[in-house]
């Protein structure tokens, strides 16, 4: 069975991911097509789904997220992880709400930082080399405009829930405590993150 599923937007970004995996020894497989999965529940620990969705339009992108999260509900015990762009581009939100709509999460963690690159995330607001997403030229992307730069926005916006931020202090500070005391009143999670 598979350990970990991973849900990507593009094909890029769902190779990518793959790769990260085998560094820490997982073998995995990335499929372009929803059909044909159970083939390889026995013979790899880690499943790359890409749906192309990035560039769809936001209801098409909830139709295919909610498909493939039908599909992949039967594995119960693999962990869900939606591969997204770190520069916040595509349908990021309609894809988490279909996501959690079928699968019903104990708890949604969302960290699009990747400091490596240049793209963290403090006080909720997401930089791409230090400038705001939606103040670079990424806000004026033809096909994926990245409209906030605000995470927490993004997420109750699109989710309809409320989200607990966890800002750089209070992760320094005592994650594990904060965590703990949060569960229970929260499901979802948006973490700033600077480096590594």
């Amino acid at each position: 069975m598979f350990k970990v599923i991973i849900v990507a937007d593009d094909f890029t970004g769902s190779n990518d991911t793959g790769v990260q995996l085998a560094k820490f020894g997982y073998l995995s497989v990335t499929l372009t097509e929803k059909s044909g999965i159970e083939k390889y529940e026995d013979l790899v620990d880690a499943l790359v789904i890409d749906t192309e969705s990035r560039v769809l339009p936001p209801f098409k992108a909830y139709e295919t997220l909610k498909e493939v999260s039908s599909i992949i509900s039967r594995y119960q015990g693999a962990v869900v992880y939606k591969k997204i762009d770190s520069t916040l581009r595509g349908n990021i939100g309609v894809e988490l709400k279909a996501l959690r709509e079928v699968l019903k999460p104990e708890i949604t963690v969302f960290a699009p930082a990747f400091p490596k690159n240049g793209r963290t995330t403090r006080n909720g607001i997401h930089y791409l080399k230090g400038v705001p997403v939606d103040k670079t030229e990424l806000a004026r992307d033809p096909r994926n405009p990245v409209a906030t730069s605000d995470v927490q926005k993004l997420l109750e916006e699109s989710l309809g829930v409320q989200v607990r931020l966890k800002k750089l202090e209070e992760i320094r500070e005592n994650l594990k405590g904060s965590l703990l005391e949060d569960l229970g009143k929260w499901d979802v999670f948006a973490f700033d993150a600077e480096t590594e």
